[in-house]
């Protein structure tokens, strides 16, 4: 249990405070500064955050669905751009360009370059889904 006490410390500088601490069965009252804060996020936080996340899962839940639903009005279901691409990282955070993106048995791959010479066809939803948001639009615009 952790309360702290914001009635009878309502007019006190920060140094005075005074926390009641304890288990439910036994507590005490410290003052506030023999006590270190480890984590400053409350349960408000949390759930606001965890509300965040969810819309987000929902956003880029879509976002894929929307580049699949394009992608797949191409020839073979393969959308990629000669002479352009745009960087992004990859699921491991190594540096490539995305230069296309292919839908295969119902998955949308993003089409991979790395420096090195590697092609790799990669899950959209195992990559930043938001950036490559971004990239296909920027693939699109200059097709």
């Amino acid at each position: 249990m952790l309360d702290s006490q914001d009635k009878i410390n309502a007019d006190k500088s920060e140094s005075e405070r005074i926390i009641r601490i304890g288990d439910g069965e036994n507590t005490r009252d410290v003052s506030a500064h023999y006590l270190t804060i480890v984590c400053p996020i409350s349960d408000e936080d949390r759930e606001h955050l965890a509300m965040q996340e969810h819309r987000n899962r929902i956003r880029d839940k879509e976002l894929v669905e929307q580049m699949q639903s394009l992608v797949v009005q191409f020839e073979d279901q393969n959308f990629e751009t000669e002479g352009y691409s745009v960087r992004i990282s990859d699921e491991d955070h190594d540096a490539c360009c995305v230069y296309g993106f292919r839908v295969n048995e119902d998955v949308l791959y993003a089409l991979l370059d790395y420096d090195d010479g590697r092609l790799w066809m990669v899950p959209v939803s195992d990559l930043c889904v938001v950036e490559l948001f971004d990239a296909f639009w920027l693939l699109v615009r200059n097709a």
